[in-house]
């Protein structure tokens, strides 16, 4: 069974799916962990399922690469298969691989040329940022 640790920054509907998915015992993952640079409501999902939680906020890091570490500290303390990135571009950081293949991305579209909350229709009117 795959471990998984999930990580959000807002309301967590796309984390709500794959909790009652992964609460099917034929499915082959497990969330061991979900996180979060902010006290996100989505949280709440996680936690009424039983699964832990953390927050490693920006704001008490005194750089983007301090605060990278101490992420990927929290993330890799919990031994996970897979990372699960659920938020925008913002959890990519400079010492973090995007390529990383125990890493999936839920951004729709290729990151970090189209962030943001209007990432599918920016490549649609064919615009570059």
């Amino acid at each position: 069974m795959l471990k998984l640790v999930v990580l959000i920054s807002g309301s967590g509907s796309n984390l709500r799916a794959l909790l009652e998915a992964t609460s099917d015992e034929s499915f082959p993952a497990q969330i061991v962990a979900v996180g979060a640079d902010n006290e996100a409501s989505g949280l709440a999902h996680a936690r009424e399922f039983g699964v832990p939680t953390f927050v490693v906020s920006p704001a008490d890091y005194a750089n983007r690469v301090s605060w990278g570490e101490a992420l990927i500290a929290e993330v890799s303390s919990y031994s996970p298969d897979l990372v699960c990135v659920l938020v925008s571009c913002a959890f990519f950081l400079p010492n973090v691989s995007v390529r990383s293949r125990q890493l999936i991305n839920m951004h729709p579209a290729l990151l970090p040329l189209y962030p943001g909350a209007h990432a599918v229709r920016t490549p649609s009117d064919g615009r570059q940022q």
